[in-house]
């Protein structure tokens, strides 16, 4: 079905910079700050979609709050707020 569940290291970009207060998952250094304060657990899910576009309606629709980022790849990142604790990351992806 082409799901799978991989088990990560922080990026270096994920673990050089200090996080902010707020810390957003997509900010630097929050992966980090989620393993010191949470220990190990479900932190964050990567999803591929077939049509980012179709994807942001549709949270549009259901009043979906996200933060959407062109760089360094795009994507689109739902808070743990409004997912049940867990971040939840979509990217456009190719089939092959």
């Amino acid at each position: 079905n082409g799901q799978s569940i991989e088990l990560a290291a922080p990026l270096p970009i994920a673990s050089d910079l200090t996080p902010t207060n707020n810390a957003l998952l997509p900010e630097p250094g929050s992966l980090t700050w989620y393993l010191q304060r949470f220990g190990e657990s479900l932190c964050r899910m990567t999803l591929g979609v077939r049509d980012l576009t179709r994807a942001r309606h549709y949270l549009d629709e259901h009043q979906v709050s996200y933060i959407y980022r062109n760089e360094p790849q795009t994507s689109l990142w739902i808070h743990p707020q409004d997912s049940s604790g867990a971040a939840i990351v979509l990217h456009e992806h190719q089939d092959r």
